[in-house]
Order: structure tokens, then C-alpha cells, then sequence
């Protein structure tokens, strides 16, 4: 994703501009992070031009900004976050080169199959219990990578609203268990604005929700996919515990959660041991006598 550039002072038309005042967002107001929004962005007469005015929205509503290039010229997402001692701060996440994990994060330590799931999907696949290292309480949550600043973010689970349906699949208490666990499921016949798709759907920390890998509904009967953790069919009884060992799919990151479709011939004949008869045409043949 490429950084979002705010005008610089010598761009001037106030025509363009937009009042900070008249930026709402869904969880904060703009009074108490006016100060802190000025050191960020470039901000004349007290009023930005719509692309910042667009990002600050994000940001008031408690979400992450896109990647933006700031006063001092570093490239970064901005988020809201609350401190016992400060209240609600901007927080600025730096773009990096790359992913860098150490043994452990927040109290969790990290085993080579978590390692090798954050570098190649993304997502961790599974829960970890976490230390908030600035309360101290313990809460469990899903460990994704920001693919713009290459950095950890994640998803509280403890916190997380499960809805009753996904796109008008109803979901049942079992399955919201299963996606808490980071797992997927397999949903035939979602609806998104009168689209029916089939997907194999997980709650990602990378993309800070939902996150839908589409099936090809014309082929029937597709095998379980390769994943680091269990898919289940919607439509499928109770899940129960399975001891398969499943690896990654060994493409993209995309193929996270992607099928791979196996075809089987059977040959009845050489299964019961019986040697398959040659197809032999019949032909005339005349005799001299």
C-alpha cells in the first residue's frame, strides 16, 4: 500500500479545505486530540485538506488509519489507544522493512509453527494468552501481521462481539467458539449485496475482522483444506476434536485457505484383484480354402 500524502503549506486553497471541528467520529471527539493531531498533520487555519480529514474520521472512530506520511516526514499508521495514566493517545506504528519476532511477545512464547504461520499467512492460527503491559491483566487474543508496517497486531477475543450470522448464515454456538479459536469454517451460500459465495471464513487479527477465501461452487464434494487449524462445513454436524495433523499449503500467502482438489480414479476391477479385460473389437475374417 502506498502512503497517503497530505498537501504541504504551499498548497494553499482554503476551498478545499475541512474544519477540524466538523470531523465527527464514532468513538472520540476531536477536542481532546487537536494538539496531538497538529504535530501529526499538516494543519492550517484550523482546518486539513479532505484526504487527512478522511483519516482523521478513521481515526476518531477507533480504527487504524492508512499508511501516512507525517509532519516529520515518517511513514506510519496512526491509532487511538487508552493508557491508565494518559487516557486515549495517538499511537504511531512505523512502517518496517520487515516482520521481526523475538522468542516472546506480551508473555507469549512463540513456537516455530507460530513463527512460520505469522511469516507466511499472516495470521497466527490460534489464540495466545497475553499480558497488557500496561495494566498487567491477562487476556487472550489472536496475533496477525499488519502487511503495510509489517508489524504485530492483534485481535482481543475476550473483547470481540461474535455476531449470530455471517452474511445471513446463521451461526451456531459451537461454530462462534470455533472462530474465536482462530479456525475456519466453511460457508456455503453467504450473501454479500444479493451475491451468493461459499468461503472458507476466519476471524483474522491481520485484517482486524472477518477475512473470506472464496470457493469455486461448481465443483462439489471439495476436500478439507490444508490449514493450521480444523475446517468445518456449516451445514455439518457438532465438530468433533480431530487429530489429523494438518500442514500449511505451500504457495502464496493467499493460499492460506485455499482447496486443493484431488482427483481419484477408481478401479473397482483392480481392487477385487481381477485383471481388466482388453475392449477387443470383432472383425470378420474370411478364410481361403
Amino acid at each position: 500500500m502506498s502512503a497517503i500524502r497530505t498537501p504541504g503549506p504551499l498548497v494553499d486553497n482554503a476551498v478545499d479545505r475541512v474544519n477540524l471541528n466538523s470531523i465527527v467520529g464514532k468513538r472520540y471527539q476531536m477536542d481532546s486530540f487537536n494538539n496531538m493531531i497538529c504535530d501529526k498533520f499538516q494543519v492550517i487555519n484550523n482546518s486539513v485538506y479532505p484526504q487527512t480529514a478522511q483519516q482523521l474520521e478513521k481515526l476518531l472512530s477507533g480504527k487504524q488509519t492508512d499508511v501516512v506520511i507525517l509532519n516529520d516526514g515518517s511513514t506510519a499508521k496512526l491509532v487511538i489507544l487508552s493508557t491508565p495514566d494518559k487516557g486515549p493517545r495517538i499511537h504511531q506504528m512505523d512502517v518496517r522493512a520487515e516482520l521481526t519476532l523475538g522468542k516472546t511477545y506480551l508473555g507469549h512464547t512463540f513456537t516455530e509453527q507460530d513463527k512460520q504461520y505469522l511469516h507466511k499467512y499472516g495470521d497466527m492460527g490460534r489464540p495466545a494468552q497475553l499480558i497488557d503491559p500496561n495494566g498487567g491483566q491477562p487476556f487472550k487474543a489472536l496475533i496477525g501481521v499488519d502487511q503495510d508496517t509489517k508489524r504485530l497486531r492483534l485481535l482481543n477475543i475476550d473483547t470481540f462481539r461474535m455476531p449470530d450470522e455471517i452474511l445471513g448464515k446463521k451461526l451456531t454456538p459451537v461454530q462462534k467458539l470455533m472462530l474465536l479459536e482462530g479456525k475456519a469454517l466453511r460457508l456455503d451460500n453467504m450473501d454479500y449485496k444479493g451475491t451468493k459465495f461459499s468461503a472458507y471464513t476466519r476471524l483474522s487479527a491481520a485484517k482486524g475482522g472477518f477475512k473470506y477465501n472464496k470457493i469455486q461452487t461448481q465443483q462439489n464434494n471439495l476436500p478439507l483444506a490444508s490449514l493450521p487449524s480444523q475446517v468445518l462445513s456449516v451445514s455439518s454436524p457438532a465438530p468433533q476434536p480431530s487429530n489429523q495433523k494438518l500442514t500449511p499449503a505451500s504457495q502464496s500467502k493467499e493460499s492460506f485457505l485455499s482447496t486443493r482438489q484431488s482427483n481419484v480414479t477408481a478401479n473397482t476391477q483392480t481392487a477385487t484383484g481381477d485383471k481388466p479385460k482388453p475392449d477387443v473389437k470383432k472383425s470378420k475374417v474370411k478364410l481361403r480354402r
